[in-house]
């Protein structure tokens, strides 16, 4: 409370824009669709992966330690891909490096639904890297269409859409699997096609609208 007393509005200069307000924001049709995007990206990946502990362990009689160790993996995996796409050229576009990512996380679907070994699994958790480094990319991809004047209203619709569908994933997966265990991962992978051919359309929208404004 002390700290947030404290705050007080930035004074502009005379050639500073005044920042808009969330109608002007929703208005914007690119905000609207990276927002979107996330929404489905969460709630997609999220229903996949949240009850996959439990079906290593209920399906697969994989151990608790085994599994929390695999979180270290998951970790391990996110450093590589943040790595990777810091390092090549064609990846330094966020929508090129968000769809890597996104769709490296159907291939660790498909291992936790085959698999069945510890190393398999292991392998799985790698890809699930693409989970939190999508995560943190549609910032950057966001950040890239907002005018500055409107960002901190944007990066706050992000953040309450992103979170809508982190938050009503874990309610589906739990339906999913209470009917079949691989529900969850099953939807997911399904769910991945169109997310990933949205994202296709989205890239090259976004470009072309880049293209026509630099022209302007």
């Amino acid at each position: 409370m002390l700290f947030f007393t404290r705050l007080r509005p930035v004074e502009l200069s005379a050639d500073e824009e005044p920042g808009g307000g969330y109608r002007e924001v929703l208005a914007f049709r690119p905000i609207l669709i990276v927002c979107g995007v996330f929404m489905a990206l969460l709630l997609v990946l999220t229903t996949g992966f949240t009850l996959v502990p439990n079906y290593l362990q209920d399906v697969h009689d994989v151990g608790i330690r085994a599994i929390g160790q695999f979180g270290s993996v998951f970790a391990v995996g996110s450093v590589i891909l943040g790595l990777t796409i810091a390092r090549v050229k064609a990846l330094s576009r966020p929508w090129n490096a968000l769809l890597l990512t996104t769709l490296l996380c159907p291939v660790a679907f498909l291992l936790f639904y085959f698999g069945g070994s510890l190393w398999i699994f292991g392998v799985a958790f790698l890809f699930r890297g693409g989970y939190l480094v999508s995560w943190s990319l549609i910032y950057a991809a966001l950040g890239e269409v907002t005018p500055s004047r409107l960002r901190s209203r944007a990066f706050s619709l992000l953040e309450v859409l992103g979170g809508s569908g982190f938050a009503i994933a874990p309610f589906l997966a739990g339906a999913l699997y209470s009917v079949d265990p691989a529900l969850p991962l099953l939807v997911a992978m399904a769910g991945i096609i169109p997310l990933a051919i949205a994202m296709l359309f989205v890239r090259r929208y976004l470009a072309v609208r880049e293209s026509v404004v630099q022209v302007i």
